[in-house]
């Protein structure tokens, strides 16, 4: 399996819209907020047009801990106060089989998600996302993607 690119990274923040008026500012991107629902106890905000960046901040540790139980340690790590790089997502040729890969190696997936062109955000097209569970990774926050 061979790395295409690196995709977006997954950057976690305190104060969202003060790092939303941040990176556009210092940036000239455009942010729009992912539905809550997508993802809850937390608030998401991704670049547009490209959905290089995405800023992830905690709104209720507990809320987000029953809703994602494999992504306990992030939000325990976001509810002690963490901001920086949460996540790097690489682009491959097929997250699913990679993944598959991964696991062979000892790697835990966490979830894997797919969304149809525009039902996550209208400028995103189709894609395929896996996420490793850290707890079981020799690297921490490595996730995969696939946009077919």
């Amino acid at each position: 399996m061979k790395i295409e690119c690196l995709d977006h990274v997954v950057i976690a923040v305190k104060d969202m819209d003060r790092a939303v008026e941040f990176m556009s500012k210092l940036f000239e991107l455009e942010f729009q907020e992912v539905a809550p629902e997508m993802l809850p106890g937390f608030r998401i905000c991704i670049s547009q047009p490209d959905g290089k960046i995405e800023l992830v901040s905690l709104l209720d540790a507990r809320e987000a801990a029953q809703a994602n139980p494999r992504m306990n340690e992030t939000v325990d790590l976001m509810s002690r106060g963490y901001e920086g790089l949460m996540t790097i997502f690489l682009k491959v040729d097929d997250a699913a089989a990679t993944s598959g890969e991964a696991e062979k190696l000892g790697a835990c997936v966490a979830s894997s998600v797919h969304m149809d062109a525009g039902q996550l955000m209208p400028f995103l097209p189709k894609f395929t996302e896996v996420l490793f569970d850290d707890r079981a990774m020799p690297v921490k926050g490595l996730a995969l993607i696939d946009r077919k």
